[in-house]
């Protein structure tokens, strides 16, 4: 490097600096006060909800949601609040309703307190089964118990991870988030998630049908029995790991690879772009093969199951465990 490129880069350092500090000083000066950016803190606040109900719905833009079974037997939401928070909980038409609204200005909302931790906002529920439950938050995280069953479940979240535990088999379940993590362990009727670039992982044991879809994210599913199970991604790969199936095991990629462990069904289908396509089946098939540029390996056909896989350019390289 030569001494007129350090000396460049000095001066390009040094105005980043003076422009920083001129920023603040405007700012300030602006009387926009830099205390503002320190949060005020939250206080947390009991709300004590006596009544029936079998549906539960929680919206909060910025906090986490928290499900737990209440050892108490009384059904309470604690609430993280200030002055700045309205917060409202109540039963009506049959359904537990929280809601969060947040009236301060747009520099409130990045305090230093929410730099450590997000506030979070815990429903503690009595019993441990309901009709429904439907949660939407922007960047807070949304976990649900084991201990407590839904007939039907949606949770929303743009940026925050959504982790569910065993529902029930008559569960029917849907999940959206844009870029956070979708985990799920357990029993359901049926299971949908979608994301963007978010990772979606899915451990059984029992799932009728299940449908994932991400655009750049991963799909992992594993030790899971079901009836039929989908996977649609872009970019990101799909993992089958001891998949066995009832009816159908089916995935497409446009370049991101799919990977099978020890899986089964009477009919499995795999389409990818430019992804590979490889791993292990436990019985025989039947192969219906089609590559246009890539390297295929799958052993001699037999029995009556099928297993059908498209590729343009992508690899598929299937092996079937004796």
């Amino acid at each position: 490097m030569t001494d007129r490129e350090k000396t460049a880069i000095k001066l390009a350092v040094l105005f980043i600096i003076v422009g920083v500090v001129t920023a603040f000083a405007a700012a300030e000066a602006a009387a926009f006060g830099f205390t503002k950016l320190v949060d005020a803190g939250f206080v947390n606040r009991t709300h004590f909800e006596s009544g029936s109900f079998q549906k539960i719905y929680v919206a909060a833009d910025d906090c986490d949601i928290v499900f737990k079974f209440s050892e108490d037997g009384n059904c309470s939401v604690v609430c993280p609040e200030n002055d700045k928070v309205e917060q409202f909980v109540f039963i009506r038409k049959d359904t537990l309703r929280v809601t969060r609204r947040e009236s301060g200005e747009w520099y409130d909302k990045f305090g230093i307190d929410s730099w450590l931790a997000r506030p979070t906002i815990t429903v503690n529920l009595p019993r441990d089964k309901y009709l429904s439950v439907e949660v939407a938050t922007k960047t807070g995280s949304i976990t649900l118990p084991d201990e407590i069953e839904f007939a039907r479940i949606k949770l929303s979240s743009e940026s925050g991870n959504i982790t569910l535990s065993s529902a029930s088999e008559d569960a029917e379940i849907t999940v959206e988030t844009s870029s956070g993590v979708i985990g799920f362990t357990g029993v359901a009727a049926s299971f949908s998630a979608a994301t963007d670039g978010g990772m979606i992982k899915v451990k059984g044991p029992k799932i009728r049908d299940l449908r994932l879809t991400t655009v750049s994210g991963n799909i992992s599913v594993s030790k899971i029995s079901a009836s039929s199970v989908s996977a649609d991604s872009g970019k990101g790969s799909v993992e089958y790991k001891l998949v066995t199936d009832g009816n159908s095991i089916g995935a497409y990629t446009v370049s991101g690879n799919i990977k099978l462990s020890g899986c089964d069904a009477p009919s499995l289908s795999f389409n990818t772009v430019s992804g590979d396509l490889g791993g292990t089946l436990l019985l025989d098939k039947r192969f219906d093969i089609e590559s246009e540029g890539g390297t295929v390996s799958v052993p001699q056909s037999s029995g009556s199951d099928t297993f059908r896989a498209k590729t343009v350019s992508g690899s598929i390289k299937i092996s079937v465990t004796k």
